[in-house]
């Protein structure tokens, strides 16, 4: 029963809510000019192989983490010239603080 409800809210939240989120991860963690497809599938490929890790030993990990580790760490072999600070505070700071608030609020 939960699925359907999931999967509802998944797809109507971009046209309630907007897109922020996506914004800010494509275009707030670097420069678009280092972006590339190599970067965006190194990320991708990172973060399920992190997932698939830490599932298979029963650790908990958040899917985000893992998918912005993986688009911050190459940025930072290029040069962490290629990063934007702006964007990494930004998320930084919701991924962080926001599950300590669902927490608190949860308690």
């Amino acid at each position: 029963m939960h699925l359907p409800w999931a999967a509802l809210a998944d797809f109507a939240g971009p046209f309630i809510f907007g897109v922020a989120v996506a914004k800010t991860i494509g275009s707030g963690i670097a420069i678009p000019e280092f972006i590339t497809i190599e970067v965006l599938v190194a990320a991708l490929v990172s973060a399920c192989i992190w997932n698939l890790v830490t599932w298979y030993f029963g650790i908990p990990s958040s899917s985000s983490h893992a998918l912005i580790g993986g688009l911050v760490v190459p940025y930072l072999l290029v040069g962490v010239h290629a990063l934007l600070s702006k964007g990494l505070i930004k998320i930084f700071y919701r991924i962080t603080f926001f599950p300590l608030i669902g927490l608190f609020l949860a308690g």
